[in-house]
Formats: C-alpha cells, structure tokens, sequence
C-alpha cells in the first residue's frame, strides 16, 4: 500500500498544473481516458473535446475550438487517434499542456484527486469500468451533482479507498464490482445501488436525476458508443 501511495505522489507531481487551462481535448483511443477527460472539464467549468479520427481531429483545430481561449490540457494516451496532435495544436497558436496517459485507470484517479484539490470536489461514483454502459448511465446525475467518477477493480482499489478516506464525503457505488474491489472499500459509509441488474440500475439512477432536475429529453443508447452530449 505505501508503494503505491508513494507511485501516486510521484505521478501527481508530473500532472500539469491546469489552474489556467481553457480547454480540455483528448487524443485516445480509450473511451476511458475519453470520459475522464470529459467528467473533469464539466467540474472544473472548462471546453472538452475529443478526437474521434484524423479529418475530425483537424476540423477541431481550423473549425470547433475556440481560439479566444488559448491554454489547452491534452490528454494524450500511448495509443493517440492522431500522431503529433501537440504540434498541431500549437502550430494553430495554442499553449499546450499534455498529460500522456499509459494507464486509464491510473489517469482517473489522478484527475479524481486533481478535482477534489482544485474545484473542492467531495462526491465520487464508483463503477466497474469494464462495463461501459455503467459510465454512460451515470454521466448527467455526475455532472449535476459535481460527483466524480471512478473507475475501480481490484488493482487500485486501495488507492481508490486512500482518496475516499482523504476527500469524499458522499460515495456511492453503481452496479457491481469485482469481489476484492468491494470488500476493500466496505469500511467506507457509502450508497449503493445494485439491484443486480443493469437495466434496474439505469433506471434507478436516471429516476434521482429526474427528481432533482425534471427533463423532456430523453437519450436512448446501448451504451456502446460515447458522445459529449451524453
């Protein structure tokens, strides 16, 4: 537990400082990086964009950022959508700060903490993100309620459980983890909702979204393809 608090400090201290970042825009191919990227723009109040492939990529750059805001967070994963995207953006007049993401997981969790140190975030969502559609199924009651998620299993579940001691002040854990993950974050006073089934789940969830912000737009998805607008 110490080495990987220690590995967690040392990875902290590379983030670059985004006090003054404008935009977020993710270049991976890890719809989890993606939705990292997306969750900590919407809590901190920032622009999130993100490649999908090369002409859009481009078209981003000439067409959708704005050029007013100049100071762009590039969360880049090892396997990007589109090679030397930095340069490119710089090449446009924009200030760049990268963040290279070699392990999702990893980089949640150090925006998860980023969060709670710059916008005073206190309320986390636990999933399994081996089960997307879980992400896609939280996402609005997230943002509304300034909640970040995480992604947990059982590899980072004792870092995940360090962060909930320091900063959380409401968890709640959607759907199932894996066995290890949840029994080492059982100590934690925490909600739940799991009924066992996804499709229960999904509406138990959209059902506290509706009663704190009542909605005619509804957004049917299988949960297999990520949008912003989600």
């Amino acid at each position: 537990l110490m080495k990987e608090l220690a590995l967690l400090i040392i990875m902290l201290s590379m983030l670059p400082s985004v006090l003054a970042v404008d935009q977020v825009i993710i270049n991976s191919n890890d719809w989890k990086d993606i939705y990292t990227g997306i969750i900590y723009a919407q809590l901190a109040g920032k622009d999130a964009h993100f490649v999908v492939e090369k002409t859009q990529g481009l078209q981003l750059i000439n067409e959708v950022i704005d050029r007013n805001k100049k100071e762009i967070l590039l969360l880049e994963s090892e396997n990007p959508v589109v090679i030397g995207y930095k340069s490119l953006l710089e090449n446009a007049g924009f200030t760049v700060k990268k963040y290279s993401s070699d392990n999702p997981y990893q980089t949640n969790l150090e925006f998860a903490q980023k969060a709670s140190e710059e916008n005073e975030i206190s309320k986390f969502i636990l999933i399994d993100a081996n089960l997307g559609y879980s992400a896609v199924s939280v996402a609005p009651y997230a943002t509304f309620n300034k909640a970040f998620v995480l992604f947990v299993n059982n590899a980072n579940s004792d870092q995940i459980m360090s962060l909930l001691e320091k900063k959380g002040k409401e968890t709640l854990i959607y759907g199932r983890l894996e066995r290890k993950a949840q029994e080492a974050l059982s100590p934690l006073n925490f909600e739940a909702i799991n009924t066992g089934d996804e499709y229960q789940d999904n509406l138990k969830i959209i059902s506290r979204f509706l009663e704190q912000q009542p909605t005619k737009q509804i957004i049917f998805t299988n949960g297999e393809i990520l949008e912003k607008s989600f």
